[in-house]
């Protein structure tokens, strides 16, 4: 935990089966050329990823 000014901020590792539109997110922001990112964004993949969350379609992760 890290703590300044009253303000509390904890770090939890998560893998990225359990935070999916985070990781698609991120992945998708390394192959654009330019920083204003619109609709293109919520693109069919995203949608479906988000969709997966809200029913909670467990995803396992795969053996180290």
């Amino acid at each position: 935990m890290w703590q300044q000014a009253g303000i509390k901020l904890t770090f939890k590792h998560i893998y990225r089966e359990a935070n999916r539109a985070a990781d698609w997110v991120a992945n998708f922001s390394h192959s654009i050329s330019h920083s204003l990112v619109t609709d293109t964004c919520f693109s069919s993949d995203l949608r479906s990823i988000v969709g997966e969350d809200v029913v909670g379609r467990a995803f396992v992760r795969k053996g180290a």
